[in-house]
């Protein structure tokens, strides 16, 4: 025997009475004061009570209606109506658990076994009472805690289950308490009752609170928990009683050995793992070591049978590894220490001089003689994992799944009574061209720890029943089964009867048949032994077991031990199917099993379902039930696509056939509708049912409205706003649709509320809403135009220039216009920017720009010189533009040539002089003009030639600025008809006007000539 640890998912601490409050901890709740050591070793609850607390919203979700008289459960329940249930004082019965140092320290199954019942209301209106219930401990195979609720009362099978939790112990007086566990409904009846999919809701919490007693003698009882423990990882998860406790770790690598006819060899590798309080014996050459027994399985088409056996691998020295825990006791390599590891690979494991025959091994209690039996050995699969290639071909075994075996046989680990937990389980993939005969083994997924292989099938089938039996001072036998409607009042049972480790061997499995029931499709499935693995070195014989039906009793047997010895029994490690189709119900019962070695007793009996209700004369009608009037939105013109559910319950036919017009899933139009339901079971009986459908429409059309906008005016007035609001319907494919103001009105300035409604063709009329703001503003600067660029002279109007800038503004019909400097204003000489600017009554601004140019005065100098003699100079040609020179002006930019000469000299004495007119617009010039290699410029201080020269040259300068002009300037050589280049003198930044008002010729000091200045040119240079 063995005990668990359950692993706490749910925090829950409850005093024990008003001053005995347990601290919260998940394992244990540390020693209680003054509790002794003999305190340590196993307990049993006794009395108390288990309270079932219902979660409304859970109840609901997994479709069972909340009484109105109930404001926290949906139960109902009598006597008590708090959910409470009285654990029976049955001394035999209640949890089995292990304290150490005072403590809670495992769980070793058990069960509670209580009075009282409740009534379980589904949302169609079915009722089901159920109560005296079974809580049966177990461990799931994530390692938590777990267990099932059987109904005694009503139902005879698992209605709800358990899981997770807090345990807390006290010692000192004796209490146990277990709160906090989730309860869920069984995934079988929710699916018997039409709850398929609650299953995995939570509908509440459990809340365990018992006595307990001392119970060192105490044994798991028959038909007890499977005892799979936690720690599919290892690690602290994993927990064994006192003593030594082997357990497989891990099924960790495969070998392939090779094909011989029909049959491949395979070899499994293992990992022990002692879980323990003690070392567990590993002694080589000695019959005080392990055996190591590998097995595969596959599950196809709901049937898991076993197809592949091997001979014993024999330990002979242990290693300390930590693959189930990181506080290994290392030991000397003799023992397997307390939380050690022991490795062996498929290569070891498949070693054929390292194995011997099962037959000589006694599961039960470990012993077996060494040297074991040495048979010859077939060569290349002899004693390893045989299949036969047709349980393994793909294209015969379409969807199978497959899972190998590892179990552990150790004669002290069976003493300590911790032998019910030494087998692992592994999926595997199968992988090979279908029919080749060549397949090949992979492992996935991880190992399942302390799961025979025959867990798999409930693992993977929640539908599946599993119970255990223990053969007294003997083994263990585990029974797997399923019962399925076939239809037409026929039912197929499916059971697998797995040896864990009875050395008794089964020799018959008997189940009780009514009579008048009648069977078919029977069927067996055994396993093969092979390599002379049997008494006398013989293989074991291989006949399938008879099958007979006398006496009320389904049987299947085989030879008694005192017929044959090597009869085909069915021995440890190794697993039977037994199966048949009945026109009978099943009925909680029990088989049968008859025990193939002597002994007493004889047999040993197991819980399962049977067909002992007899065959069914159907003389009544089925009970049809339809659902409540129902109200449904439609979703399209057409109406709604309404799907409901009608059931119907018969004496005979488990599902009669149900027709209903329209049917489920039809689309209803709008409008109430009669559904007519009819019920036929298999005698052709009848019942009928109806309910109404109505399709209604009650929701409005779906409104949508443009986000809130801004919009720019345009006019004084606002802005005509177009916007864009849609209205669909499910039902009416045109709602009217109306908004205020409309779409394309003259919106003012400001925030204006648009509001929309839009309504059906329903009666009454569904209507919805939606509003909007349209803001106008006035964002946009006004137009503005500038008069183009403006020049003019210094003479006219002193400078005063007017002129006008206009602008336009969509939304201002009168804006501001505003120059600088303003019109009328008095420019100086040279050029002014003129920036303008319009800004209309909101405050939006534009400007533009414009030049005005004020020129010096063109000024044509007359009068004369008092002189004699002589005549006028011929005026200069510029540039070789021949006329008058007044008014005739020219730009120059810096160090541009300009040709200046005379047409023709005045006729008189060579040495001749000229007077050249000069002035700028800053300050005096005293910089020199090269002309044709002659210099022109002034001499000596720049008076003029002849003050009474009139009128005197004007320059346009404001400021009081006067005109200055040279004086004589002579020409040194050179013909007067050489053109005169005048160049900028270098360095000279500044732009001066040159002007020459005329020419006087100057025949010698002493005379004078009379010269009219009637020519003048005025000459820009930049």
């Amino acid at each position: 025997m063995r005990i668990l640890r359950a692993t706490m998912g749910v925090a829950l601490a409850c005093a024990f009475g008003a001053a005995s409050a347990f601290p919260a901890n998940p394992v244990s709740n540390g020693p209680a004061k003054g509790v002794a050591a003999t305190t340590d070793g196993l307990w049993r609850t006794t009395g108390g009570k288990v309270t079932l607390l219902f979660d409304a919203d859970g109840m609901r979700e997994s479709g069972l209606e909340l009484h109105t008289s109930m404001k926290t459960a949906i139960s109902e329940v009598l006597p008590q109506a708090d959910g409470t249930f009285a654990i029976s004082g049955d001394s035999n019965s209640g949890i089995l658990f292990a304290s150490r140092n005072g403590r809670f320290s495992a769980l070793a199954g058990g069960g509670l076994p209580t009075d009282g019942e409740m009534l379980m209301v589904l949302a169609n209106g079915d009722a089901f009472r159920i109560g005296d219930f079974d809580f049966h401990v177990s461990i799931d195979a994530n390692g938590d805690a777990t267990g099932s609720v059987t109904d005694r009362r009503g139902t005879s099978r698992e209605v709800f289950r358990f899981s997770g939790g807090l345990i807390q112990f006290d010692a000192a007086n004796g209490r146990f308490e277990w709160g906090g566990g989730e309860v869920t409904l069984d995934p079988g009846w929710a699916h018997e009752v039409g709850l398929d999919a609650a299953g995995a809701n939570v509908i509440g919490t459990l809340l365990v609170e018992a006595n307990a007693l001392p119970a060192p003698d105490a044994i798991p009882s028959a038909g007890g928990s499977d005892d799979v423990p936690p720690g599919e990882d290892g690690g602290s998860d994993t927990f064994g009683l006192a003593g030594p406790d082997v357990i497989v770790g891990d099924l960790s690598d495969l070998s392939r050995y090779g094909v011989v006819g029909d049959i491949t060899a395979f070899s499994v590798g293992t990992v022990s793992c002692n879980i323990g309080t003690a070392d567990v014996g590993w002694h080589s050459s000695t019959n005080q070591h392990p055996v190591i027994a590998q097995n595969m399985y596959r599950l196809k088409n709901g049937r898991m049978e076993q197809i592949g056996m091997s001979w014993l691998k024999h330990g002979f020295t242990a290693l300390s590894g930590t693959l189930c825990f990181s506080d290994c006791q290392a030991t000397n390599g003799t023992t397997l220490g307390v939380h050690c590891s022991d490795p062996y690979g498929s290569g070891l494991n498949g070693s054929q001089s390292n194995l011997g025959p099962r037959w000589q091994v006694n599961a039960a209690t470990g012993f077996f003689p060494y040297p074991p039996a040495n048979p010859a050995t077939p060569a290349t699969i002899g004693r390893r994992l045989q299949v036969h290639n047709a349980d393994l071909d793909p294209g015969q075994n379409a969807g199978a799944i497959y899972f190998v075996e590892g179990q552990y046989v150790c004669p002290d680990d069976a003493a300590a009574g911790n032998k019910n937990n030494n087998a692992s389980y592994r999926r595997i993939t199968v992988s090979g061209v279908a029919g080749s005969g060549t397949y090949n083994i992979a492992m996935t997924s991880t190992t399942q720890r302390q799961k025979s292989a025959v867990m798999a099938w409930k693992d993977n089938d929640a539908t599946i029943t599993i119970n255990n039996v223990d053969v007294a001072n003997d083994g263990r036998f585990t029974l797997a089964y399923k019962v399925t409607d076939i239809g037409g009042g026929t039912f197929h049972y499916e059971w697998a009867l797995y040896n864990m480790n009875s050395d008794r061997s089964g020799q018959s499995f008997s189940v009780p048949v009514s009579a008048g029931v009648m069977l078919s499709n029977v069927g067996f499935h055994d396993v093969d032994y092979h390599s002379n693995d049997g008494n006398g070195n013989v293989t074991f014989d291989g006949t399938d077991w008879t099958f007979t039906q006398s006496g009320g009793l389904a049987t299947w047997s085989t030879l008694t031990v005192a017929q044959n010895a090597n009869a085909n029994a069915l021995r440890w490690g190794t697993t039977y199917n037994f199966r048949f189709d009945a026109n009978a119900p099943p009925q909680a019962g029990n088989a049968t099993i008859g025990l193939f070695k002597s002994g007493s007793p004889g047999s040993v009996t197991i819980a399962t379902q049977l067909p002992t209700g007899g065959p069914c004369t159907d003389t009544n009608p089925p009970v049809i039930t339809c659902p409540a009037n129902m109200t449904q939105e439609a979703t399209s013109a057409s109406g709604a696509s309404v799907s409901f559910t009608v059931s119907a319950t018969d004496d005979c036919t488990s599902s009669p056939t149900i027709n209903s017009v329209p049917a489920s899933g039809n689309t209803f139009a709008i409008g109430t509708t009669t559904v007519n339901s009819t019920a036929t079971d298999g005698a052709a009986h009848t019942a009928s049912c109806s309910f109404t459908v109505t399709v209604r429409d009650t929701t409005p059309p779906t409104l949508t409205c443009p986000a809130n906008s801004t919009r720019d005016c345009m006019s004084a007035s606002g802005a005509v706003v177009t916007y864009n609001v849609t209205a669909t319907d499910l039902v009416d494919p045109s709602p009217t649709l109306s908004c205020t103001p409309a779409s394309g009105s003259l919106f003012p300035f400001g925030t204006t509320v648009v509001n929309c409604t839009s309504s059906d063709h329903a009666t009454p009329a569904n209507t919805r809403t939606c509003s909007f703001n349209v803001t106008v503003r006035d964002a946009t600067a006004p137009s503005i135009t500038c008069p183009a660029n403006i020049t003019t002279d210094c003479s006219q109007n002193g400078g005063i220039v007017t002129f006008s800038a206009t602008a336009t503004d969509a939304c201002d019909s009168t804006p501001t216009v505003t120059c600088i400097p303003p019109s009328g204003t008095a420019f100086p000489s040279g050029t002014t920017t003129v920036t303008c600017t319009a800004r209309d009554d909101t405050n939006n601004v534009s400007t533009c720009t414009f030049r005005v140019t004020v020129q010096e005065a063109n000024t044509c100098l007359t009068g004369t010189v008092n002189a004699s003699v002589g005549s006028p100079a011929n005026v200069f040609s510029i540039n070789g533009s021949v006329g008058s020179a007044c008014g005739r002006r020219l730009t120059v930019g810096v160090n541009q040539p300009v040709s200046l000469h005379m047409d023709s000299a005045p006729s008189g004495n060579t040495d001749r002089s000229y007077v050249l007119w000069v002035w700028r617009g800053d300050v005096q010039s005293s910089q020199n003009l090269v002309a044709g290699g002659r210099t022109i410029g002034c001499t000596g201080n720049p008076t003029p030639l002849n003050p009474s020269l009139s009128p005197q040259p004007i320059r346009c300068v404001r400021g009081g600025l006067s005109a200055t002009y040279c004086g004589t300037v002579h020409e040194v050589s050179g013909s007067p008809t050489t053109p005169w280049t005048l160049t900028r003198s270098q360095g000279f930044s500044h732009p001066v006007i040159f002007t020459l008002q005329g020419v006087v010729a100057d025949f010698n000091s002493a005379t004078s000539a009379a010269l009219s200045v009637t020519n003048g040119i005025v000459l820009d240079v930049h």
